[in-house]
């Protein structure tokens, strides 16, 4: 019985192999960027050119792996009437001495159908995945002190990996894996995704969870991300505000917004674009100017206020983010002491209980 070999497929493989040699004992194995960009710029060169080589392919390829570290360059090529994909990854061994090792070699494989291959479709979808995440690194790079800033960016890259893997008919292991290697680029050595524990019977390839990111000399910080925050954190807030039935819920949900560092963002956030949406909300009884001039409100000035409201939920209130005087930093608390916030309200017209 007899094997038959396709010498064209062995013998790029054979080019392929010691230019890359070449390259990695020119740059050194670590540097991967400068040895991807020395190996496609030498088999387009007339010397070392090879034959078949396809451009647009390849490329899509790179742009996929780009978050992958594993892998150093892929290379397309057309032979005969086939694409063959070359992948030089890195490949792990066990010597004689229980001593692991790491290597770099070349796999080797046909796409089936040709340019309409699933796996082309696939990197594409991945790739522009993959080109997000270039974009996201370096927007963290830019907001990694505000909270706020960076929990939006974990979102959005939760958002489009997990569209991607539903819309794309990729197994769950290599979505979630892509997925997981985007964490690690985008927020560095360290960051993690920890998903929650499935709510039911069939559930979404890249469920809820959270985001998990190193902090130099302190615990990981952690972000959660999921369908609820899909439209980004603000609609969620507003979406909460109007279910909003309790006082305590309302200090609760507006600390929570001031907690997310949303005020050391680059942008002031408009608090009342989220507490003018909770049921009892009084419009024309809220004037903030006249709320920070009220020495009930301010308590003879030990309060400062910066912002606040009134509502009516039955009975009549103030919620206000102020900061004590023998306190660090501002929080949002209500009142519905009547001594306190009376002539306020009289002020702003109000006539009593009905």
């Amino acid at each position: 019985m007899s094997i038959k070999i396709n010498d064209k497929q062995f013998k790029i493989l054979g080019m392929l192999s010691e230019i890359a040699d070449t390259e990695i004992v020119n740059w050194g194995v670590e540097n991967k960027p400068a040895i991807r960009h020395s190996i496609l710029s030498r088999i387009t060169d007339v010397d070392d050119k090879i034959p078949g080589f396809n451009k647009d392919t390849t490329c899509i390829f790179n742009r996929a792996t780009h978050i992958d570290d594993s892998i150093i360059c892929c290379v397309a090529v057309k032979i005969d009437d086939k694409i063959v994909l070359y992948t030089l990854a890195k490949s792990s061994f066990i010597g004689f001495g229980g001593n692991e090792y790491d290597n770099y070699s070349w796999d080797m494989r046909v796409l089936g159908d040709g340019f309409d291959s699933k796996e082309i479709a696939y990197a594409k979808a991945f790739a522009n995945v993959a080109d997000r995440a270039k974009e996201l690194r370096r927007e963290f790079f830019k907001v990694k002190d505000s909270k706020f800033l960076t929990r939006e960016i974990c979102q959005e890259l939760w958002g489009i990996c997990s569209n991607t893997a539903e819309t794309t008919d990729t197994s769950w292991e290599q979505s979630r894996r892509f997925f997981n290697q985007a964490v690690s680029f985008v927020f560095g050595e360290g960051a993690v995704f920890v998903a929650d524990d499935p709510k039911d019977e069939f559930p979404e390839v890249i469920g809820d969870g959270t985001i998990y990111i190193p902090v130099k000399d302190g615990d990981p910080v952690s972000y959660v991300v999921g369908s609820d925050y899909i439209q980004g954190m603000k609609d969620f807030w507003k979406m909460s505000a109007n279910t909003l039935e309790y006082v305590q819920d309302m200090v609760r949900l507006l600390n929570e917004i001031d907690n997310s560092g949303v005020m050391s963002s680059s942008k002031k956030f408009d608090y009342s674009e989220v507490y003018s949406l909770i049921p009892g909300f009084s419009k024309e009884l809220t004037n903030l100017k006249k709320m920070q001039e009220d020495p009930g409100l301010t308590s003879m000035g030990e309060f400062d206020i910066i912002d606040g409201f009134v509502f009516n939920i039955g009975f009549i209130g103030v919620v206000m983010l102020c900061r004590h005087y023998k306190e660090d930093t501002y929080s949002w608390i209500s009142s519905v002491e009547y001594g306190r916030i009376t002539d306020y309200l009289k002020e702003m017209g109000w006539k009593g209980e009905d």
